[in-house]
């Protein structure tokens, strides 16, 4: 038997530790009364839905503040004050600090997961038959609905009630105390924290260990009673965990059974069980069915006074009847009327938004437009979250009736602002942090990455359409860097391939006025069938229904079109009065086209980003055939990697640092080209071979690893990147050639994307020899003058536009067969998508007006003289406001393929003289009767075997002989090929 001496420091340790637990509870307390929350809690909420945002925002932290806390931990009722706060943080677009309050939620909940066990559940659900009489005609559910009576508040055991065990073997007294805890409101914030966190993650709850903590818990069992009502609240729970994580199925049946009490009433969580059965039924395409689950969700919602979900539930089926015919539409002017009664403008706003949009779909913009100005008179905190971010983008779609350039920018601006609230950013954060914590592994994040990097769901355009251009505005460096290194991690060729796609692709949408959808709305409206995937031809009709006027002007401008030809034929010099009326017609056409263009492009119509084509590696791979390859440079970090592709295998490997390649390629330059754009040539470096060192090395550089089969090689696709944009691939030779062979042997072009390289070719079109091929200055005052005959206008038969005509992009595009465009040495690094084109006013001649309407048929285009090719070329400081993603290269050749330049020919470095000219005539003159890259052989074997003019070529040095050839790559390894 123990002795009493040894008991008594034990048992007093235990008292003092017992009051220490009763006066840090009582200490917490003191500042509430009656249940747990408290009044000031709901005031809070009152501000919440009132739009308040910021006054909800501190009475939140305050209650956090004052939380109850135990000698473990905060108690149950900071669940709810979290959950309120993430919520207030959600609705001003503070979208981060939203998140860890739903975390921080969720955290409490698992540590006290079994509190059901600890509640007296004394009183049962009953009928409330005043319930359904209280509710108004227009929401009433119909069907014979029960709604349940549940009492609010029920008695909370705290401690335990018999502490000996605790007083014999040792530890923390806590004597029995019972609270009133709201046990309906708790249970509603657990949800309500697992759906909009569940929101917010998106495609990345299926890689949380938090929400997969929840779904393992609830999955265990035993948090509450057994066979009790309060099952309903649990699989509620459990039904919104599994859906956060993306499982459907799963998560379906668990939801049904939380809608009704014991498969009979109603209860106040209802609403959000049947709101998020309607999402899981929209996202599975059943709109019918989705349509009426939100109907109920909305009914349930006014029922139970629940604003939070009657404002979802009202929003998604707004969106769902818009992209539905089948759906129905929401009572938004009854929801209206009564929220403002009652001055809950969070709903009201809400559902004003939506109303503003039928007006607009409706075509009643002028009411639209009277409707947004009143929009936020009464309460101005909404414009600063998603609310005004969406109240942007209807008013950028009602300016597209008016100026075009006001409102793309007025669209660029939602755009730009939404990125700091975007979801879908938010998303691509989160997975950045899990990736670099080691939450998710190099095996995980293959996936995860391609569901937040990929372009915009159906559902997300239909959803979130400013979300998805934001979101597709932002290069994401970084992010595509972690996911390279994951296929980097498993030696994945066809991953890197992808990867380095989607990242190309971002660069081009980061450099487009609207994140490449409206490159993608003019390609849907304008292209070929046979230019198009499958995919975009089914989605071609839901465009051209969402502007069906667009057919009408198409056809005038194709009027305008044949009508401008046929002038310009019949007096090619100079416009007369058909040239001039027919000019302008176009004009007005195309106007009004991008007008719609535009309007689409800030709509919830989806659209698939079919410019640049996506890849897709296992389809590319099996239409190449023996002796085909694509080869795929890429810059990673301070390192070039390489993929090559071929019928028989694909491979990845590591090129080496990236200063280390520039070094390469700028000592190959240096001795092919010099340092100058000014440098002249004499004859003993134009009959030497130093050069052939640094190209042997720069070979060893970047092949010796490849794999590439130097004897049966014969067609070879380049992606470069970096500074392999400006390296001459063609003098390099591959690991085991024979016979002197190099890659010259080979025909080489090349590709902005890999999409772009290993897209189906469609069969060659008949060119309509009748069309002129036009030879444009773009700038007169730096145009190269040369002594004779001008070849070009000679063999190609080029012409310059007729005196009188603006010969802006669109004219250019839209009558010439074949365009040469001299830039008078304009290095394209400077702003490669400012960079002049044509003579015209400055926003028409720019190179990213190529990519606007008209789209083309396809038109080959050279640049001549595009400066920047030398050693030290590159080195050029961009222009203010020029594109800073991606390669100066790939931004330019990008752009003018998205406006149907096809194929390009490139001059990277300019001699300037009349050998130049004989490469781009014969090419030029070469293209009715061959194929792309046939004629460059051709004009190729031609040019290098003919004897130099002196007189005709400026950079020969002075004393040159008369006897020499263009056989030295400095004539012809400059040209850069694109098909």
């Amino acid at each position: 038997m123990p002795r009493a001496d040894s008991l008594a420091p034990r048992l007093a340790a235990a008292l003092l530790a017992a009051l220490l637990v009763t006066l840090t509870i009582a200490s917490a307390a003191s500042a509430q009364f009656g249940s747990y929350p408290g009044q000031t809690y709901f005031r809070a909420l009152d501000e919440l839905h009132s739009a308040d945002f910021n006054r909800a925002e501190r009475a939140m932290r305050s209650e956090l503040r004052t939380a109850v806390k135990t000698i473990d931990s905060r108690w149950l009722d900071s669940i709810c004050f979290a959950t309120g706060l993430g919520e207030a943080l959600y609705q001003q677009g503070r979208l981060a600090e939203s998140l860890t309050q739903f975390d921080a939620a969720l955290d409490l909940f698992l540590d006290q997961a079994t509190w059901m066990r600890r509640v007296q559940w004394q009183q049962s659900p009953r009928e409330d038959a005043s319930l359904a009489r209280r509710m108004p005609a227009w929401a009433a559910a119909g069907g014979g609905v029960v709604y349940a009576d549940i009492p609010r508040s029920f008695l909370y055991q705290y401690g335990q009630v018999d502490n000996s065990a605790v007083q014999n073997q040792g530890g923390v007294v806590q004597q029995a105390q019972y609270w009133k805890l709201d046990c309906e409101e708790l249970s509603r914030t657990i949800a309500w924290a697992l759906y909009r966190r569940g929101d917010l993650l998106g495609p990345l709850g299926a890689y949380d260990r938090r929400t997969q903590a929840v779904a393992t818990r609830l999955a265990g069992g035993g948090l509450g009673p057994g066979g009790h009502w309060t099952a309903a609240w649990t699989e509620l729970w459990w039904g919104l965990a599994k859906g956060a994580t993306g499982d459907a199925i799963e998560a379906l049946p668990h939801l049904q059974q939380a809608t009704l009490l014991g498969g009979r009433m109603q209860h106040r969580l209802s609403g959000l069980a049947l709101l998020a059965q309607g999402r899981l039924a929209a996202g599975s395409g059943d709109g019918a069915g989705a349509g009426r689950l939100l109907q109920q969700a909305i009914s349930a919602a006014i029922a139970y006074d629940d604003y939070d979900v009657l404002a979802e539930a009202t929003r998604a089926l707004h969106e769902l009847s818009l992209a539905d015919p089948t759906a129905p539409k929401p009572p938004l002017a009854p929801i209206i009327a009564m929220t403002e009664r009652s001055g809950l403008w969070r709903v009201a706003i809400d559902a004003r938004l939506a109303l503003i949009e039928q007006a607009i779909v409706a075509g009643d913009l002028v009411n639209a437009r009277a409707a947004l100005g009143q929009l936020f008179r009464r309460e101005r905190e909404p414009a600063g979250g998603w609310m005004g971010r969406e109240a942007e983008r209807l008013a950028a779609i009602v300016s597209a009736a008016g100026p075009y350039n006001a409102a793309v920018t007025q669209a660029r601006r939602a755009m730009i602002a939404q990125q700091s609230q975007s979801r879908r950013l938010l998303q691509v954060c989160v997975a950045d942090a899990w990736f670099d914590d080691g939450q998710l592994t190099k095996r995980l994040a293959r996936q995860a990455y391609a569901e937040v990097l990929g372009d915009p769901s159906t559902i997300a355009w239909q959803t979130q359409p400013l979300d998805a251009l934001a979101a597709n505005a932002a290069p994401q460096r970084g992010s595509f860097e972690r996911w390279f290194a994951s296929a980097l991690d498993r030696r994945d060729p066809l991953l890197a391939l992808r990867v380095i796609d989607l990242q190309r692709r971002r660069e081009f949408f980061a450099s487009q006025p609207l994140a490449g959808r409206l490159v993608a709305v003019r390609w849907l409206m304008e292209a070929r069938d046979d230019r198009l995937p499958p995919a975009a031809l089914a989605a071609r009709a839901g465009v051209e229904g969402a502007a069906p006027e667009y057919r009408e002007r198409r056809r005038a401008g194709s009027i305008a079109t044949a009508a401008l030809r046929a002038a310009i034929d019949e007096q090619p010099d100079t416009a007369n009065p058909a040239a001039r009326r027919a000019a302008n017609d176009l004009a007005e056409s195309l106007a009004a086209r991008e007008q719609l263009v535009l309007r689409v492009a800030l709509s919830r119509t989806p659209t698939p980003l079919v410019f640049p084509p996506p890849i897709d590696p296992v389809a590319a791979k099996g239409r190449l055939s023996e002796g085909e390859a694509v080869l795929v440079f890429h810059r990673w970090q301070d390192e070039i990697h390489a993929v090559v592709l071929t019928s028989a295998g694909e491979h990845l490997w590591r090129v080496g640092p990236t200063d280390e390649v520039t070094a390469d390629v700028e000592r190959l330059l240096r001795e092919v080209v010099g340092t100058s754009p000014k440098q002249t040539w004499d004859s003993e470096r134009l009959t030497g071979d130093d050069w052939r060192e640094w190209a042997d090395a720069l070979s060893e550089r970047l092949f010796a690893d490849s794999r590439l089969d130097a004897a049966t090689l014969e067609r070879l696709w380049v992606v470069p990147d970096g500074p392999l944009w400006r390296a001459p691939l063609s003098l390099l030779t591959l690991p085991g050639a024979d016979d002197g062979k190099t890659l010259a042997d080979v025909t080489i072009t090349y590709a902005p994307t890999p999409g772009w390289a290993t897209r189906p070719r469609t069969e060659p079109i008949e060119r309509d020899e009748k069309l002129p091929t036009w030879a444009v200055t773009a700038d007169t005052k730096s145009a190269v003058e040369v002594e004779g005959i001008d070849v070009i206008a000679a063999v190609a038969k080029a012409t310059a536009p007729p005196r009188g005509l603006d010969a802006g992009v669109p004219t250019v595009k839209a009558v010439a067969g074949r365009v040469l465009i001299d830039l008078g040495s304009k290095p394209a690094g400077i702003d490669p998508l400012g960079l002049p084109l044509t003579p015209g006013d400055r926003g028409d001649r720019e190179a990213g007006a190529w990519s606007r309407l008209p789209l083309a048929e396809p038109t080959p285009v050279v640049l001549r003289a595009m400066g920047g090719g030398e050693a030290g070329g590159a080195k050029v400081r961009r222009a203010k406001g020029a594109v800073a993603v991606g390669a100066p290269e790939m931004q330019l050749i990008t752009s003018l393929l998205a406006g149907g330049a096809e194929p390009l020919l490139l001059e990277r470095w300019p001699t300037g003289g009349a050998r130049a000219r004989d490469f781009v005539a014969e090419w030029l003159n070469g293209l009715g009767d061959l194929s792309t890259t046939a004629s460059w052989k051709r004009s190729q074997t031609l040019g290098r075997s003919q004897p130099l003019d002196p007189l005709r070529e400026p950079r020969l040095a002075p004393g040159a002989t008369a006897d020499l050839t263009a056989e030295h790559p400095v004539w012809w390894s400059g040209y850069l090929l694109v098909d």
